[in-house]
């Protein structure tokens, strides 16, 4: 097997558990929306089936425990910090990939053109990632939504 052969092998097994991340990250977030809206949708109708004349229910809603009840929590707002972090994390694994890939090309016995390849791609993935994360908590701070005040 030559060195390139094993470097796609390679990329394309960690594309796949990539890929294979994203997707379980995707669905348990989904599920665990979807089972808060649920409780919250039954909660609310058994509330409802409690009181049975509209005039309980409104002298409810106007107390402060019914005005504390009603309150819904605010929107779920992406974690900035951990969305910059993460790219910040990805870019300081694969910059150091790519350069460890450009200095042992060389020495390769086979296939050196595989290895310089995969180092200037991993490189520029790396070093994009982390002007991408330098860029994003600029862009946050300026914007307000790294201390949860966001400007309007």
């Amino acid at each position: 097997m030559h060195a390139g052969e094993a470097l796609a092998i390679i990329t394309l097994i960690l594309t796949i558990a990539t890929f294979l991340v994203v997707i379980l990250r995707m669905s348990l977030d989904h599920i665990r929306r979807t089972r808060a809206d649920r409780f919250q949708a039954e909660f609310y109708s058994k509330l409802m089936d409690r009181f049975g004349a509209a005039p309980e229910m409104i002298s409810y809603l106007q107390s402060d425990a019914g005005l504390r009840l009603l309150k819904t929590a605010p929107p779920e707002r992406p974690a900035t910090y951990a969305r910059i972090l993460n790219g910040v994390q990805g870019g300081l694994l694969a910059t150091p990939v790519g350069a460890a890939l450009l200095a042992i090309g060389p020495y390769a016995p086979e296939g050196y053109f595989g290895f310089a390849l995969a180092g200037t791609v991993f490189l520029a993935v790396g070093l994009g990632l982390l002007l991408g994360g330098g860029a994003s908590y600029l862009l946050s701070r300026k914007l307000g939504l790294l201390n949860g005040a966001e400007k309007g």
